[in-house]
């Protein structure tokens, strides 16, 4: 819902990451995806201030149970957010624990075997710690059946939990540290026929349009909307676990923060690969892939509590991560053949991704009068990339392809800023995305 009622922003949810998986763009920026994941996103997402850097499934899509706010930034916000924020930004924002006890608990049914329960609760040991945790958990059997008894159906199953703990060891320091688990699980995609064939199945099987797609008995979209026929069992399944730790320190006239953040993510995808069945084509062809990810960033920053004449905010920014990338295609069954070769076994490919980044940044507001500011900002980074690519019909350590490259940029950023009344406002802006 965030997401259309924003100007200039819209999404896919393509289904090659489970019913969950999104592509969103901003003022047509959007990712450059490889092999259906984008190392790098063009849209920096932001939980809690915590830079979301690389994850298994692409776009994370977190949970939104307990949310205090969501705040979409378009166009480059490289100044203030930093890295990959050339389309946009998305700040997330969670209710914190708070100093009085609190509870909320829902649950949900539905046909196709659909449930859901949902609980928040927050509790205050004493004046100086506090807890709030929110947990949900869904699941659905989903409108659609496999015909192929050599599939499977696709289904629908959703746990998250996250754990928030607030400490005030005195009146100018709060520490604040959270937790959250989610794992989703999918029978393969929640898709019907089109009649449009995937490339991979005109590729393989030498169909000479992509419109020469085969009605394997339940029929295209609109006359079937609940029936498939894949002829091999598929899965999506995807895990992350996000643990995010912030200190604030606030004194007479500013404040420092540190925000500590890490990421690690996995993304297990089986799929039918050739879309059409088995009595038509020849032996099933699936695509299996396996994705994990590791990230890590801390950030320190400085900014101004009071400024009747000017607000200003620096800060420097530091991040790892990891990227690990596996993709198999198999002809089923699998088997060995006389020479050992995998019998079903016709391509793989790995890639590894490491990103070292570090950055310094600065954002300066001038109030030149009560209506009218003057913005300027910038902000300096450092990048190494490494990748490791290989691709193989036999073994992926045959031909490995590896390379290190450095990039730097300065990024700036300049607004004027017009309020005439609280109702309105009129900027202009010039900024950088890098």
């Amino acid at each position: 819902d965030y997401l259309m009622m924003t100007p200039n922003v819209g999404f896919s949810e393509d289904g090659e990451g489970g019913s969950r998986s999104v592509n969103i763009a901003i003022r047509g920026v959007s990712n450059i995806a490889l092999d259906g994941v984008a190392a790098a996103n063009s849209i920096g997402y932001y939980i809690d201030e915590m830079s979301v850097g690389v994850v298994a499934q692409g776009t994370i899509n977190p949970q939104l149970q307990d949310m205090e706010r969501i705040e979409v930034l378009r166009g480059p916000q490289g100044t203030f957010f930093g890295r990959n924020a050339v389309g946009g930004a998305i700040n997330i924002t969670t209710r914190k624990p708070e100093d009085t006890f609190f509870f909320e608990g829902s649950a949900m049914a539905g046909n196709f075997g659909s449930w859901g329960v949902e609980g928040i609760v927050n509790v205050p040991f004493n004046d100086k710690f506090m807890m709030r945790a929110v947990a949900a958990v869904e699941e659905s059997d989903t409108a659609i059946s496999n015909i192929n008894p050599t599939g499977n159906d696709p289904f629908y199953e959703y746990q998250t939990a996250r754990v928030s703990f607030r400490a005030l060891p005195s009146d100018t320091v709060t520490l604040d540290l959270s937790i959250t688990q989610t794992n989703e699980d999918e029978g393969g995609d929640i898709a019907i026929p089109s009649g449009v064939l995937d490339l991979d199945t005109i590729e393989t099987f030498g169909f000479g349009s992509p419109f020469d797609a085969i009605d394997t008995g339940p029929g295209f979209y609109p006359a079937n909307d609940d029936t498939i026929d894949r002829d091999t069992r598929e899965w999506n399944e995807k895990e992350f676990t996000i643990i995010n730790g912030r200190v604030t320190v606030d004194f007479d006239t500013m404040q420092f923060k540190s925000i500590t953040g890490f990421i690690d993510s996995e993304f297990k995808r089986g799929s039918d690969l050739d879309g059409i069945s088995l009595e038509v084509g020849p032996l099933p062809l699936r695509r299996v892939n396996d994705y994990s990810a590791e990230s890590f960033s801390q950030e320190f920053r400085l900014q101004s509590t009071e400024g009747d004449e000017i607000d200003w905010t620096i800060g420097w920014y530091y991040a790892e991560d990891e990227l690990d990338t596996a993709n198999d295609i198999q002809i089923l069954p699998k088997g060995t053949g006389a020479n050992g070769d995998p019998v079903g076994f016709i391509n793989q490919n790995l890639r590894r991704s490491e990103f070292d980044t570090w950055a310094l940044f600065a954002d300066v507001n001038f109030h030149i009068n009560d209506t009218v500011d003057f913005i300027v900002g910038g902000r300096y980074s450092e990048d190494e990339v490494f990748q490791r690519d290989s691709d193989s019909n036999r073994d992926p350590a045959d031909n490995p392809v590896e390379d290190k490259v450095e990039f730097d940029d300065f990024s700036p950023r300049f607004v004027i800023r017009y309020m005439p009344s609280d109702e309105l406002n009129i900027y202009v802006s010039g900024s950088k995305g890098y």
